[in-house]
């Protein structure tokens, strides 16, 4: 689906501006290709460190096709370790006896962790907030790389959001930093 890069440009800019945001657009240029590619790039002020929200269009600058919606946000000190949340098939079934469990029996029945810190990752979604974010949400993705200290989360609906949609995404993705710092701090 096919949206105006002015209409997404003006949302972006506008959300960025309540937040109290920097927000940018880096073009690249294609080879070879009818269209461009767009970064809608922003940057939030944070208690901790600060959160940069990206989205991709590839089009025109008339109009563009959007990608998903990513939230970043790098910190040595917290994000040292490794963490990837992923919906269980059948065989996580049969043979993922050894993955962390968080006790939350619906939780536990939907999602594995890979992860090197078992008990960070039990406490992270132990917390009844975030594993109802993610039962609730099947298009949400949640990441630690420990080699970049990054922790990431992406809403894979390819969309121009609402202003209260992505609020809430901030507001969520605020709550799981803030919680991760707090849990590797105690």
């Amino acid at each position: 689906m096919l949206i105006e890069f002015s209409n997404w440009k003006s949302r972006m800019y506008k959300w960025a501006e309540i937040n109290s945001g920097k927000c940018k657009i880096i073009k690249h240029i294609s080879v070879g290709s009818i269209g461009d590619s767009f970064t809608l790039e922003i940057t939030i002020k944070s208690n901790l460190a600060p959160i940069k929200v990206m989205q991709n269009g590839g089009g025109t600058n008339f109009e563009v096709g959007l990608s998903y919606l990513m939230f970043e946000q790098n910190d040595k000190s917290v994000f040292n370790f490794k963490l990837s949340l992923y919906r269980k098939d059948f065989f996580d079934k049969l043979f993922g006896k050894n993955k962390p469990k968080t006790g939350n029996k619906d939780f536990d029945k939907v999602f594995g962790i890979y992860t090197d810190d078992k008990k960070t990752a039990s406490a992270i979604f132990k917390d009844t907030k975030i594993s109802n974010l993610f039962l609730n949400n099947p298009f949400l993705v949640l990441n630690i790389q420990k080699n970049k200290s990054l922790l990431t989360f992406k809403s894979m609906k390819r969309k121009l959001y609402k202003t209260e949609e992505l609020q809430e995404l901030l507001n969520n993705f605020r709550y799981i930093s803030e919680l991760i710092t707090e849990i590797k701090h105690n």
